[in-house]
């Protein structure tokens, strides 16, 4: 596979995944900053953006969205690149 088909793949992934509060796609979003895959190594690393908020609620409100959205991530990367260790990385 291309790396531009890849890189397409992963967009459409981005796309489909939505934030239950706000309905945007991550892609929207703008979570993943950018992506990093290794054939040979069978492994994926999205590197994430920082979600900051100044207020301990604000914290642990971004903490429980970040967790879900995450989960979901992991969970649909490794239904198209069956076979990779999926990473999630602070960009």
């Amino acid at each position: 596979m291309t790396d531009n088909l890849i890189q397409i793949k992963i967009d459409q992934i981005l796309d489909r995944i939505k934030d239950s509060g706000s309905g945007l796609s991550l892609a929207q979003l703008g979570l993943v900053k950018k992506a990093r895959v290794s054939g040979e190594q069978k492994k994926l690393i999205l590197f994430l953006k920082g979600i900051s908020g100044n207020k301990a609620c604000c914290a642990i409100m971004n903490c429980a969205v970040l967790e879900d959205l995450e989960s979901r991530m992991i969970q649909e990367f490794q239904k198209e690149f069956p076979g990779f260790e999926i990473c999630l990385a602070n960009g």
